[in-house]
């Protein structure tokens, strides 16, 4: 859905198509993770074998994905929790966890978010 917003010291509208960013995923978006991070993940679960993920991505720094598309990452190399959250490394992307989908097993990974 498209949002009328008017740019700064402009009188002419602009068209956006951006999604509405959930709160948890700006709290994440404003922590300093020491990693270069490429997109922020909500609605989490895990793929077929915990090979890869499935979520709504948010603030992806190649533009590849609008905010609230939902993706499929590629294969997980590596996964690691700083500052609370699930960073999860693939071959060419670095996803920060905001939120999982419906419980998925969370409950039993100790990571605050």
């Amino acid at each position: 859905m498209s949002k009328l917003r008017v740019p700064p010291f402009t009188n002419k509208p602009a068209w956006s198509d951006c999604a509405a960013i959930p709160s948890g995923v700006a709290k994440a978006m404003d922590t300093q993770f020491d990693v270069t991070v490429t997109a922020y993940l909500s609605s989490v679960q895990y793929g077929e074998g915990e090979a890869y993920m499935i979520g709504v991505i948010f603030g992806d720094d190649r533009k590849r994905f609008t905010d609230g598309s939902t993706i499929c990452t590629s294969i997980i190399m590596k996964t690691e929790e700083r500052r609370g959250y699930l960073i999860v490394h693939t071959m060419n992307s670095c996803y920060v966890i905001c939120d999982w989908a419906a419980s998925n097993g969370k409950e039993n990974l100790g990571f605050v978010h």
